[in-house]
């Protein structure tokens, strides 16, 4: 029998227009043209509407192998509470998180992290689609994942880094698209959606303005440890945090698209 895997991604819903779960499918889409994972895993339907937990719960219709969580600000605490609940129900199953609410470096902060949220087994702390697939590989043979690149995981009672990096695919090309793959074919049935389009990573732009202690400056120019002006989401409020690293994935081509 093959291994089950549940992805979880509430995007914010427009009204009655749900946005099509683009992580998730990419995640899906690169890790069924590995043979091995094609042969021993099964996705899932895509879970990602955001609801009650209990809601997202009934849409557990089978006992869960793998349960994966992409965690952004505005569904962190949901995740928190599908996942906690997930390993309750299903104390084997693997839980992964990833995506931008994953703690990077300091270590100190993973660690803490880890150690408040008992229930996530791994968590990916770069892009998730060569990181997600080596998990599902690693899984099929045991549950050691200690020297995946990118990964922090739980190693009995320690919490274990791998900082060896992986190289950031700049070649968005070289990944296959879920679209062009059909797996959201099932979804449309005349409803209308929301769909994103990928043509580069990071959230911030160039020349984008952040306020720090000492007034405005351009986000290039962030540095780890300046204090920045950002939102506490626990506190709802805008608050003073310090950078703990800064990452410059260097020049992007910028495409402008006009359909219809």
């Amino acid at each position: 029998m093959k291994r089950r895997i549940y992805t979880n991604e509430f995007n914010v819903s427009m009204g009655d227009v749900a946005y099509l779960p683009l992580v998730s499918g990419l995640l899906r889409a690169h890790a069924e043209t590995i043979p091995e994972i094609k042969q021993n895993y099964e996705f899932m339907p895509f879970i990602y509407r955001m609801d009650l937990p209990q809601e997202i719960l009934s849409k557990y219709t089978e006992k869960p192998d793998v349960a994966a969580f992409s965690s952004v600000s505005w569904n962190e605490q949901l995740n928190y509470a599908v996942a906690r609940e997930v390993k309750r129900r299903w104390p084997d199953c693997l839980v992964v998180f990833g995506g931008p609410n994953v703690p990077m470096p300091p270590q100190d902060d993973v660690v803490k992290w880890m150690g408040e949220n008992q229930f996530i087994d791994v968590a990916v702390r770069s892009e998730g689609e060569d990181a997600f697939a080596d998990i599902l590989l690693r899984y099929l043979d045991g549950l050691d994942f200690r020297d995946i690149p990118d990964v922090v995981c739980r190693a009995g009672d320690e919490i274990s880094f791998c900082d060896k990096p992986r190289p950031f695919r700049r070649n968005l090309s070289e990944l296959p698209s879920p679209y062009l793959e059909g797996l959201y074919d099932y979804l449309l049935d005349g409803r209308k959606w929301q769909a994103i389009i990928e043509t580069n990573r990071g959230c911030i732009g160039e020349g984008a303005k952040i306020i720090t202690r000492s007034g405005s400056r351009k986000i290039e120019d962030i540095k780890s440890g300046d204090v920045v002006l950002g939102w506490d989401e626990m506190r709802g409020v805008r608050a003073w945090n310090t950078v703990a690293s800064a990452v410059c994935n260097g020049t992007k081509d910028v495409l402008r698209i006009t359909i219809g």
